[in-house]
C-alpha cells in the first residue's frame, strides 16, 4: 500500500493512519484522493496540512475509485 502526490513523491509514510485504513481494502483498487485535516466542524482545511503538524489526523476523501 503506497500513497502518492500528483507528482509521483511517496508520502506513504507521512500519512500511516490513512495507509493503516486504506489497506484493509480486499483486492486491489485505484483512489483518486485528497488528503485533508479536518476541523472542529468537520470543515476540511486544507492549510493545516501544511506546516506538518496535523499528519497523523489527516484523513483522505476519496473522489473517484477505479477497481482493476
Amino acid at each position: 500500500m503506497r500513497r502518492y502526490t500528483i507528482n509521483g513523491a511517496d508520502w506513504s509514510k507521512r500519512y500511516p493512519v490513512i495507509i493503516r485504513d486504506a489497506s484493509r481494502i480486499e483486492g486491489s483498487a485505484i483512489f483518486d484522493a485528497q488528503v485533508v485535516w479536518l476541523d472542529l466542524n468537520e470543515v476540511p482545511d486544507f492549510d493545516a496540512l501544511h506546516s506538518r503538524v496535523n499528519d497523523q489526523a489527516a484523513s483522505a476523501c476519496a473522489i473517484d475509485g477505479t477497481f482493476p
